[in-house]
């Protein structure tokens, strides 16, 4: 509801705001807060404003000196959403939102499922006709065992982070607080003059620092050409995935800095390796050092950068990792998996041969429904992978099919 519609509905629309802004105030993100603000303020006019406008608006002058800010504006909004979903969690009544392809904030009037009283004269009803009562026992053992079927996957997903960590690994009374793993890419910096830096670049066959040494001595005309500096790139969808699994798997309000929480590849420790439950998040020719893991006992192999083979079946799946946004979006490729990573330790793969692979995957943890159908596919077994070929136009939400599923060791 636009809080220009009526007088009784700005008065309500400004409580509303109110309230829900003491509750961001006693939160620790003040970017959160002027986000807020600023779509608050903007929800009175007829017209939406753009990323860029809420980029310049939060950040200022560095918002023009930013590659790509509105991605910035996205992951904002995203967060934000999140927290008002949270706050607005099991709640009756009028409620704030932002609704998708907008940023603006706007009041809702929650609808009850049914009218008052419904249950109280069903009871009545079932009371005076015993083949009444023996139906609503019908249906109430089978929407139990209806219920009891998707506990594991559906109603975990739908309840508290906490939950939702526990329904997607399958550890009911274990603790799973993951470290969120996040690919990147070694960027190297090429020169023409060797004095000034022309532009960063990336070699998908050049992954760390040791296959740059192999590089250059396969090809020592690029020794005063290409210059590494330590640089890691983590691609803008990427980045934006892993944020979205970590509102999934971690309370809203915890602090970022707790646990170490989210980590790129490139910073990853042995110790965290080998001592901490991971979820990766990222390109599958970024696993690096997890790779050897990734693919233990899998019937996909990776080919190439771009390529990926069912050695089941022999079929091989290449995607458009880099494609001219003025085209048509290619296919793509996410991998899900569910896996033993280190003795003791859970891997779960959120991945794709391209971004948009990784990023359709890793919205499956705020899908119940398909990773219910996931699971259904797959068996009783915990551990499992899945492939799916993921196709969409630019601008659009990305489909997502199911290509092969099957158990793993």
């Amino acid at each position: 509801m636009n809080p220009a519609h009526s007088p009784e509905d700005r008065a309500a629309f400004e409580r509303e705001t109110a309230r829900f802004r003491d509750v961001l105030a006693r939160g620790r993100s003040a970017n959160q807060l002027v986000l807020f603000d600023l779509l608050v303020d903007r929800s009175r006019d007829q017209r939406s404003p753009k990323e860029l406008e809420i980029a310049l608006a939060m950040f200022g002058n560095e918002a023009t000196r930013d590659a790509s800010p509105e991605s910035g504006v996205r992951v904002y909004v995203h967060r934000l959403r999140k927290r008002i979903d949270e706050h607005y969690r099991s709640a009756s009544g009028p409620r704030l939102t932002i609704p998708k392809g907008e940023y603006r904030i706007v009041l809702e009037h929650s609808e009850e499922s049914a009218p008052a009283g419904f249950a109280a004269r069903t009871l009545r009803a079932a009371h005076a006709n015993p083949a009444l009562a023996l139906g609503l026992l019908t249906i109430a053992c089978g929407a139990l065992a209806l219920a009891g079927w998707n506990l594991f996957s559906s109603a975990g997903i739908n309840g508290s982070a906490a939950a939702r960590r526990q329904a997607l690994v399958g550890r009911p009374n274990q603790t799973f607080q993951p470290l969120i793993v996040v690919g990147d890419s070694l960027a190297l910096a090429e020169t023409r003059d060797q004095r000034s830096i022309n532009r960063l670049i990336m070699d998908p066959a050049i992954r760390t620092r040791d296959e740059f040494g192999s590089y250059l001595k396969a090809h020592p005309e690029t020794f005063y050409r290409l210059y590494d500096f330590n640089l890691n790139f983590a691609p803008i969808r990427t980045v934006e995935a892993a944020w979205q699994v970590q509102d999934a798997l971690y309370p809203v309000d915890t602090a970022l800095e707790e646990a170490g929480r989210m980590v790129p590849l490139a910073k990853l420790t042995t110790d965290q390796s080998n001592g901490s439950d991971i979820v990766y998040v990222g390109r599958l020719s970024q696993l690096g050092t997890l790779a050897p893991r990734v693919f233990a006992g899998s019937r996909f192999r990776l080919v190439a950068w771009n390529r990926i083979e069912d050695t089941a079946s022999g079929t091989q799946y290449q995607s458009a990792v880099y494609q001219d946004p003025q085209l048509p979006t290619g296919k793509d490729y996410g991998y899900f998996a569910i896996r033993e990573g280190a003795p003791g330790k859970l891997l779960v793969t959120l991945s794709g041969l391209g971004d948009r692979g990784a990023a359709s995957v890793a919205e499956l943890l705020d899908s119940a429904q398909d990773l219910a159908q996931l699971r259904r596919t797959v068996g009783t077994r915990r551990n499992f992978e899945a492939l799916f070929e993921i196709t969409g136009e630019p601008g659009s939400p990305s489909a997502r099919r199911l290509i092969a599923a099957g158990a793993l060791p």
